[in-house]
């Protein structure tokens, strides 16, 4: 709901998604492709998708590690001194996809608006961050985070329950983890840990938080339904059905708004 509604405002957070979204995507290529002459590019590409989220919405600057560290996780969970060799090529075209991207906004944009810039990051600073220990601790003590999304309480527990597997499997089978699961983690977790502590924290700032949430739990269905050897027809669901199921959805959407 949270989601559905800040979409239909002209808010930075939503355009970022996409950028957010089409990194997490050709990351993923970048690993995962059958044609390694294109990985790199891949990777590259994702690179400079990365700094776009923060060309969008400075606040959303915890992502840009996320990548990154991913790569390194993969680089030592990894035995082979081939894929070490590969992970570390994929991630020198990252870094150099971003690096590019950098260049690019503080010669075109960054040092040529650099005050009204400055003047808008020192407000930002004034209004979100702690004055004190005693603000921050009180921060801490009384995050929205809870509050907002026990009104989707599946999906918070489903995020959080498969969030808690990934951290067995970091301990005792590190050979199930997937590098999307990685990924979407550290995602999540950085959100919380980022604005843990912030002063200013209007529910529109966790409208990024809501697609790892949301993968977290998909792929927690998906592993209860494995475990319970549950799986879905192999079959191509025909265009009328999503056709039918999308017009009702908009009918109950125009009722209930």
């Amino acid at each position: 709901y949270i989601y559905l509604m800040y979409n239909r405002l002209g808010l930075t957070e939503i355009p970022l998604l996409f950028f957010a979204a089409l990194t997490l995507y050709l990351w993923q290529l970048g690993l995962h492709t059958k044609k390694p002459k294109y990985s790199s590019w891949y990777m590259f590409f994702a690179g400079i998708s990365c700094f776009m989220v923060y060309i969008f919405k400075a606040l959303l600057i915890h992502f840009l590690p996320v990548p990154l560290v991913t790569l390194v996780f993969l680089w030592l969970f990894s035995k082979k001194s081939s894929e070490r060799k590969r992970l570390f090529i994929l991630t020198g075209c990252f870094i150099m996809g971003m690096t590019i991207t950098l260049v690019l906004w503080l010669v075109l944009f960054y040092y040529p608006n650099y005050e009204p810039i400055h003047q808008a990051g020192a407000f930002v600073k004034m209004l979100g961050l702690p004055h004190s220990a005693q603000d921050f601790f009180e921060n801490v003590s009384r995050p929205p985070f809870f509050s907002i999304f026990l009104q989707t309480p599946v999906i918070l527990i489903l995020s959080f329950v498969y969030l808690l597997y990934l951290v067995y499997l970091v301990f005792h089978n590190r050979s199930k983890l997937e590098p999307v699961d990685i990924f979407v983690g550290l995602w999540f977790l950085a959100h919380i840990f980022f604005f843990i502590g912030y002063s200013y924290r209007p529910t529109r700032y966790y409208v990024t938080v809501i697609p790892p949430m949301s993968v977290l739990a998909a792929r927690g269905i998906i592993k209860i339904g494995q475990m319970r050897k549950i799986y879905l027809p192999n079959k191509e669901i025909s265009s009328w059905f999503w056709g039918f199921s999308w017009l009702v959805g908009w009918v109950l959407w125009a009722y209930v708004f």
